[in-house]
């Protein structure tokens, strides 16, 4: 799955960021170099948030439909699940 090898090498990146943050905060880095990388992390993160999430509402509708479920329920929970990511990324 080509899909989660993309997930997951995304979510080793923002590992990799979040350590040089914290070596930054460690060596008393410059508060604003500090700061562009949170946010670059923080981005990054919701772009992985959004990828999950894009991928559970195809799956959520395609089982909808297979198994004959009401497709505004499956809809209404999409559609619950993609506003706390855009929430919570902003």
């Amino acid at each position: 799955m080509q899909d989660k090898e993309d997930l997951l090498t995304r979510l080793r990146k923002v590992e990799g960021q979040i350590r040089g943050i914290q070596k930054m905060i460690a060596e008393d880095r410059d508060c604003a170099d500090i700061i562009r990388q949170v946010v670059a992390a923080s981005r990054a993160l919701d772009k992985v948030g959004f990828m999950v999430t894009s991928r559970s509402l195809k799956n959520c509708l395609s089982r909808s439909a297979a198994t004959g479920k009401d497709p505004g329920i499956a809809m209404d929970d999409a559609l619950k699940m993609l506003f706390a990511v855009a929430k919570s990324g902003g």
